[in-house]
């Protein structure tokens, strides 16, 4: 009995061990693929920092230079913002129980995640690192919606073809008489 017991605990730490580096590996590749690198975030928190300071001093040349990092830092506090708003979203979808809502939440959060996207290129041109025009992931955003309508549709044309009991036939007998 002691000897089933130890291979129990050890089973669970096994599983518990493995689960949770595949749960990361997952996180950690997906934040990659479309967020702003390291050193973009650094920079701009340094931007935020310098602006925060000089709203404080009144002097013309605290004015220019705020002036100039005005516009860069109030889409880094949106970005920072819209990321929020995602991680609330991304929360209330999983324990969400009405399909409806979890669909417009659903559909907030993809709207969300491509003004993210949009936002980062905007930073990025800013602080002058590469940049594309037409991001890859607003096109793959495209092609959810795409394949979500035809989901919508298929969805249609099986309601329409499933069978559709008489109220109160409930047993077998009642529905075939």
């Amino acid at each position: 009995m002691k000897s089933f017991l130890i291979l129990l605990i050890v089973l669970f730490i096994a599983i518990a061990t493995k689960g949770f580096k595949i749960i990361n590996n997952i996180n950690h590749k997906s934040v990659r693929l479309y967020s702003l690198p390291p050193e973009a975030i650094v920079k701009l928190d340094e931007y935020k920092g310098k602006y925060d300071r000089l709203i404080n001093v009144d002097s013309p040349e605290a004015d220019s230079e705020r002036a100039q990092l005005e516009d860069i830092v109030t889409k880094y506090n949106t970005y920072r913002e819209v990321k929020l708003m995602m991680n609330k979203l991304k929360g209330m979808v999983k324990s969400e129980a009405s399909d409806r809502r979890k669909e417009r939440q659903f559909k907030s959060f993809l709207d969300l995640f491509r003004g993210k996207i949009e936002l980062e290129e905007v930073l990025k041109e800013k602080l002058g690192l590469p940049f594309t025009k037409t991001p890859k992931a607003v096109e793959e955003l495209n092609k959810l919606n795409q394949l979500n309508a035809e989901i919508n549709s298929l969805k249609e044309k099986l309601e329409s073809k499933s069978v559709k009991l008489a109220p109160g036939s409930s047993t077998r007998d009642a529905r075939i008489a």
